[in-house]
């Protein structure tokens, strides 16, 4: 969670795309490359869980990420 300058609403369908980078304008022109958050859903699906978001522009961003249970297979030798 944080309290920067949230994500536009249009860039909630795409976000976790390749190269894709939202920003508001008074932040002018994002950096870095894009790839963060596609390589974070890549992990997480892999995982078998989910990732999503909440914002609003000017009050932060809420990512959830969510995995599945799994049983300790060390306990059940």
């Amino acid at each position: 969670r944080d309290h920067g300058a949230g994500i536009p609403e249009e860039y909630g369908d795409r976000l976790f795309q390749r190269f894709v980078q939202a920003g508001t304008p008074s932040q002018g022109r994002p950096s870095g490359t894009g790839l963060g958050l596609s390589i974070a859903k890549a992990i997480v699906e892999r995982h078998g869980g989910t990732i999503s978001f909440i914002s609003a522009v000017g009050q932060g961003t809420t990512f959830c990420v969510e995995l599945p249970h799994r049983q300790d297979l060390r306990s059940a030798a």
